[in-house]
């Protein structure tokens, strides 16, 4: 996300539990793995091979904007087995380079039959009982995280990824549930407004290459129609020809 956008995150409390929240319990720090389920074994008793499940490889996760497509559709039989297993409501998150700093986070939305397989570079994170997804997409795609998160990458160059051990030990500040969804709605209401203002920047910049370009340049100079006053060997032959006819 862009700094405006882990400014919003800050300011809605993210990693500022409301002072509000009364029990101690609801206060404390937890590890994420008390807050989701990491990479849960896919259930796989309601599905057939005919079954039809949305595929979605990397490409189809955009950075930084929470935004994913489930458009492609696959009978399950044909995906079951190589690629990830998650469902509607999992986080998603891209843990090799540069997928995972540039912001591949999503909660997984829209899936046919509520169902999705796809890269095996994603983590799989599933709120437990009492954890709002959208909430935990925030917490874990702040570049702040991220920038933690790269210092504890494992593998080669460039094909260093992040350790399912990393994300499991990280503490992440759990309120309760309806504070948890009011931080979340609070930092969607940002967004939105940081999208908005984008897009009035975007129509101004279309107007401005419309408009003449004056700015930067000399202004130019008024035409100045040529003296009607004869100059040169013109002016000589003109007053040779005033005295022959005097």
């Amino acid at each position: 996300m862009s700094v405006a956008a882990d400014r919003v995150q800050e300011r809605a409390g993210i990693y500022e539990v409301p002072k509000s929240t009364e029990t101690s319990s609801a206060r404390s720090l937890v590890s994420l793995s008390e807050a989701v389920e990491l990479n849960p074994k896919p259930d796989r008793s309601s599905l057939t091979d005919q079954t039809l499940v949305s595929f979605v490889p990397m490409s189809a996760v955009e950075a930084e904007s929470g935004r994913m497509d489930a458009s492609t559709i696959r009978p399950y039989g044909e995906v079951k087995k190589g690629y990830t297993h998650f469902r509607d409501g999992d986080v998603l998150f891209a843990k090799i380079t540069p997928c995972m700093e540039n912001g591949k986070m999503v909660v997984a939305h829209g899936l046919h039959n509520g169902v999705g397989l796809g890269s095996t570079e994603f983590h799989v994170l599933r709120p437990r009982e009492g954890v709002d997804s959208q909430y935990v997409y925030y917490f874990v795609s702040n570049r702040s995280f991220r920038n933690e998160a790269v210092h504890h990458m494992t593998g080669a160059v460039g094909q260093k990824r992040v350790p399912g051990a990393f994300l499991a030990r990280c503490e992440i500040p759990l309120p309760n549930f309806e504070d948890q969804r009011r931080i979340a709605a609070e930092i969607e209401k940002q967004f939105s407004r940081l999208d908005e203002a984008v897009a009035n920047l975007k129509r101004v910049k279309v107007n401005l290459k419309r408009c003449p370009q004056s700015r930067g340049r000399r202004p130019s100079r008024p035409h100045r129609s040529r003296s009607c006053t004869p100059r040169g060997p013109q002016l000589r032959n003109w007053r040779a020809a005033s005295a022959t006819h005097r």
